[in-house]
């Protein structure tokens, strides 16, 4: 069995969020509406539905170019940010089997008898929006 290492529990954080951000109503609704930069909130807010916003995010953006920012929002660029600084792991077995050595160094573990590990990645995910791309997807619906 392989090791967990930092980049693998940070690149399934943000695959898990890019999932969250394209398949579920609730982030249209929710607090995390306002971390959209302006020039990408002009184009989704004029969309007719949670639906449209979500087909259009996910035709504009890569998962692969998100990254933790590391500093506080906003980043310049067109984006969708989503605060996230601290990632919870649940393991198998003793810690030192279940991370490398690096990523160990990194984890903070309540006690010896926990599954549970906790790392800190900064503030939050950045997803880069390829503005352009997004407003040729926003023409499908119209706008």
């Amino acid at each position: 069995m392989s090791k967990l290492t930092l980049e693998s529990i940070e690149r399934d954080e943000i695959e898990s969020l890019f999932e969250y951000l394209t398949t579920q109503r609730d982030f249209w609704y929710g607090d995390y509406a306002r971390y959209i930069t302006n020039d990408v909130a002009e184009i989704l807010f004029k969309l007719p539905d949670e639906e449209a916003r979500k087909s259009v995010v996910a035709e504009s953006m890569k998962v692969e170019d998100a990254f933790f920012n590391g500093t506080v929002w906003p980043y310049e660029k067109p984006n969708i940010y989503i605060p996230d600084g601290e990632i919870e792991v649940q393991f198998e077995g003793k810690p030192e089997d279940a991370f490398d050595e690096e990523t160990l160094k990194e984890a903070y573990i309540n006690d010896e008898s926990s599954d549970l590990a906790y790392f800190s990645f900064g503030y939050g995910v950045v997803f880069p929006v390829n503005i352009n791309k997004l407003r040729e997807a926003a023409k499908t619906y119209g706008e």
